[in-house]
């Protein structure tokens, strides 16, 4: 066959797909301008300040001494501020990624170099900060967790494109094979929520503020201010009561910016890469989290929240760092929901934990002599598994639930002191991989505590093996738990003259222990 004779659907050089050449790329150039406004700030105020209206009245013209000293000061300024540009500058030029099909490697430094690789496969979260001033010029800052001691940190990409940055790793991470042109960011300037993703809830800013004001913060602010205010006005003193409260009001300004100004805004999505939060006034958070390193949740509620019905759920992440547990709006929080009710709250486990419903929980209160150690809180002490779960809950003033599911559960360990020896009580310390929630079933009976935890070890071996942890209790024996019997009928449950509901609140105590938790009564010691 002569090459005239070829066929016409043969493939031809500029019909070969060529492979994709990993392209290098360096952060907006608008980076350093972003990252050392404050400095510039700071030293165009002071040139301002101290010299403009000397310049402009031409006051010091004839002293040469202080021309000199004029002339030095302004050089030194010009050099510092060169020298800050520059460095900035630097810092941009310097640092580079590339993402190419199986790695993020990321360059930096301009003397001491530095490479960093992630591999997809590694790649824990992805969040999308916007700081206040990156924010009005449309850039952001993409945050990499991998699982190391510190998060990696690319300042600053244009908005849209961190956005796609960021889907782009996180389904990579997932295994699939997408492209980054095939991603698509948000284009809001308010919140990071997609067409496909699925709100779960919204706190309404009123809502946020009610909340952050009902605090025991607060009314301790309140009251330092009234004695600071009356004694001054009551002695004759009162123009000294506005410094009190001038204090008082700066002392309270970190305090509103954490609990108010970072989460103002609130909304909690579900999307195909996980559980969104979006949060921020001034800068804006958008923090995307894997179902599967939510390991324990946390709800809580306080004294004066209980007349509003609002609640706040905190979480434990895998490689959550120490920074994470401080709500600086910079980093990712532990805080999956600031303040809301009921309804919202069973919301956001329903959409993390999908099969397990923490209010259908059997849950069963500790011995009375537990009161021994807990004389106002003793009868809020409450502990209980179904087949997802484990719970413990506790408090008056402060009421807690916390929630594991049982293939999150690393071990469990029961613990007895010199009194509790005395008493018959024992803890049992459930852990999981996260510092911000501590299960603990407190002052146990040790026949329970020894069948609680082995039944819970048992069950997160279970959990683990079959993959899904949504059956794990088949029957009352399969797990070691004591059958209950009709001699055994005479439950240590709480009447109710001795644990009210209300001490409790949510969730609610069943009438009887359920499957698997029938425990004998245990009298007074």
């Amino acid at each position: 066959m002569t090459p005239s004779q070829a066929p016409s659907d043969a493939p031809t050089m500029h019909s070969l797909a060529l492979p994709e050449v990993p392209r290098v790329q360096r952060p907006h150039p608008a980076t350093a301008l972003v990252r050392s406004w404050i400095a510039l700030v700071a030293l165009g105020f002071f040139f301002v300040r101290e010299f403009l209206p000397e310049v402009l009245t031409g006051e010091y013209e004839d002293d040469p001494r202080v021309d000199f000293l004029g002339s030095f000061i302004f050089i030194g300024i010009g050099g510092v501020l060169l020298l800050v540009a520059l460095s900035m500058l630097a810092t941009w030029y310097f640092t580079r990624f590339v993402i190419d099909d199986n790695e993020l490697r990321i360059e930096t430094g301009a003397i001491w170099r530095s490479s960093r690789r992630i591999p997809f496969t590694k790649v824990q979260s992805v969040e999308v900060y916007q700081p206040l001033i990156a924010r009005l010029v449309g850039l952001a800052e993409l945050t990499i967790d991998a699982g190391a001691d510190r998060p990696v940190r690319l300042r600053y990409l244009r908005r849209t494109e961190a956005y796609r940055f960021r889907d782009y790793l996180l389904a990579r991470a997932h295994g699939r094979q997408v492209s980054l042109a095939d991603t698509t960011g948000s284009e809001s300037l308010l919140q990071d929520v997609d067409a496909d993703d699925e709100v779960i809830t919204r706190i309404a800013p009123g809502t946020l503020i009610v909340a952050a004001l009902l605090t025991v913060e607060v009314f301790l602010a309140v009251v330092l201010a009234c004695l600071l205010i009356i004694p001054p006005i009551v002695m004759g003193y009162g123009w000294a009561a506005p410094a009190g409260l001038i204090g008082v009001a700066l002392s309270a300004i970190p305090y509103v910016n954490r609990v108010a100004v970072t989460q103002f805004n609130y909304v909690l999505a579900r999307s195909e890469r996980g559980v969104k939060i979006t949060r921020g006034l001034t800068s804006l958070t958008s923090q995307t989290i894997p179902a599967h390193r939510i390991q324990t949740l946390r709800v809580s509620q306080p004294l004066l929240w209980r007349p509003l019905g609002l609640y706040r759920v905190d979480m434990d992440l895998v490689g959550m760092h120490s920074e994470d547990m401080e709500d600086s709006g910079q980093n990712g929080t532990s805080i999956l929901m600031p303040a809301g009710t009921r309804a919202q709250v069973d919301a956001a486990l329903s959409a993390i934990w999908p099969h397990a419903d923490p209010t259908d929980v059997a849950t069963h209160p500790s011995p009375r002599r537990a009161r021994w150690f807990r004389p106002i809180s003793g009868g809020t002490l409450r502990y209980g598994a179904d087949d997802v779960l484990v719970v413990t809950a506790s408090g008056v003033l402060r009421r807690t639930w916390e929630y594991a599911p049982h293939k999150r559960v690393q071990s469990v360990r029961i613990v007895q002191g010199p009194l509790q020896r005395r008493l018959g009580l024992a803890d049992v310390q459930v852990h999981t991989v996260g510092r911000v929630v501590s299960m603990v079933a407190k002052h146990v009976s040790p026949d329970q505590a020894r069948e609680f935890a082995l039944s819970e070890a048992d069950a997160a071996v279970s959990a683990r093996s079959d993959g899904t942890g949504t059956e794990l209790l088949d029957s009352q024996s399969s797990l070691g738990w004591p059958a209950t019997s009709a001699a055994q009928t005479q439950p240590e449950q709480a009447t109710d003259s001795q644990y009210p509901d209300p001490a409790l609140g949510w969730p609610g105590r069943s009438a009887a222990p359920g499957p698997g938790l029938g425990f004998p009564h245990l009298p007074w010691r």
